[in-house]
């Protein structure tokens, strides 16, 4: 039974790099999420689309249902403006506005 109870040294070596490791592939990853995010917000900015000023998270629950409608081609901002969800603090007037007149322009720059 003492034979279980024994550790292996190269076990416990091992488990600093290990560490490390992990920690450089979460940084990473953190700045591969922010970089993207930049370049979403870029790109929207660039298509005349201010969603970012009216959203505290593009990339959360309302502003991944609005982008998945622009993406699929939907081009009516009352139509987006309604698929927020409760929690959001901008109004759908706001976020219309927010959205107005560039939804076309969003569309044809993603064909382009």
């Amino acid at each position: 039974m003492g034979q279980f109870w024994k550790a292996d040294p190269g076990h416990f070596s091992q488990a600093p790099k290990v560490g490390r490791m992990m920690t450089r592939t979460r940084q990473q990853l953190t700045r591969d999420r922010v970089r993207l995010q930049n370049q979403l917000e870029g790109f929207l900015e660039d298509s005349r689309i201010k969603l970012s000023s009216q959203l505290s998270d593009l990339l959360g629950l309302s502003g991944r249902k609005m982008l998945r409608a622009l993406a699929d081609g939907e081009t009516d901002a009352g139509q987006i403006a309604a698929l927020a969800v409760q929690g959001v603090r901008a109004t759908p007037e706001q976020l219309c506005d927010a959205l107005r007149g560039a939804a076309h322009s969003a569309r044809n720059a993603v064909r382009s």
